[in-house]
């Protein structure tokens, strides 16, 4: 019998004490990808963020569980939660760009990400973002550390973003619509590449969305 990675029963959510998510159960075995589906609005985002520990301020796990790899997400500490954060659990956002300095260079953010996360010197940790942006089919990955983020196209930043949510190989990754702002092609070249890592790496996924074919394609 496969083993869950993720075990999420009867989660409510709410913000600013107004009900927002009620009563989501759902089990993710190791391995496997699970998407969410809905309209804008229904909760996908909360559901996730609450996953992570990154409710906006205001929104609150109000009932219910969240055991991820035998551990409680709800009764986490803040050094419990820096520990599982960005290795054991990663996210890639609906726009990574957006989430990036703009007066910082990719390899600045990268670098201070790893090291962040790790015991790595400087020049290990350039050596494994340049590795990582590689992997993830980036031309030119030296360049793209010396560039800012307002340099690169929406998908060489969603690259990077998935670059820097599996460099520690996360036993689960968080997608937030991350192909919603890319055009067809690049949104087609996205999915590959996450289903590449998943197959690879065996990492779980939770990949939100309101594209019932990217779903259909991914889980």
């Amino acid at each position: 019998m496969a083993e869950n990675i993720l075990t999420v029963e009867n989660l409510n959510i709410a913000y600013q004490g107004v009900p927002a998510v009620m009563d989501v159960n759902f089990t993710l075995e190791r391995g496997k990808v699970l998407t969410i589906v809905g309209e804008s609005g229904s909760g996908k985002t909360t559901v996730i963020r609450a996953l992570m520990g990154l409710l906006p301020v205001g929104g609150e796990v109000t009932d219910g569980t969240m055991i991820f790899n035998g551990h409680n997400l709800r009764t986490l500490s803040k050094s419990e939660w820096r520990a599982i954060r960005g290795k054991d659990m990663a996210m890639i956002f609906q726009d990574s760009g957006n989430m990036m300095n703009p007066i910082q260079t990719i390899g600045k953010q990268f670098v201070e990400f790893i090291q962040l996360h790790s015991t790595m010197s400087k020049q290990e940790a350039e050596a494994k973002a340049i590795e990582m942006l590689a992997l993830t089919n980036l031309p030119h990955p030296e360049a793209i550390m010396k560039a800012y983020p307002f340099e690169l196209s929406g998908g060489m930043r969603q690259r990077v973003g998935i670059a820097m949510a599996i460099t520690f190989s996360p036993k689960l990754l968080l997608g937030d619509e991350p192909t919603s702002a890319l055009d067809v092609t690049t949104q087609a070249q996205i999915v590959e590449e996450l289903l590449r890592i998943n197959r690879e790496n065996k990492t779980s996924m939770i990949i939100v969305t309101h594209n019932i074919g990217v779903a259909a394609h991914m889980s």
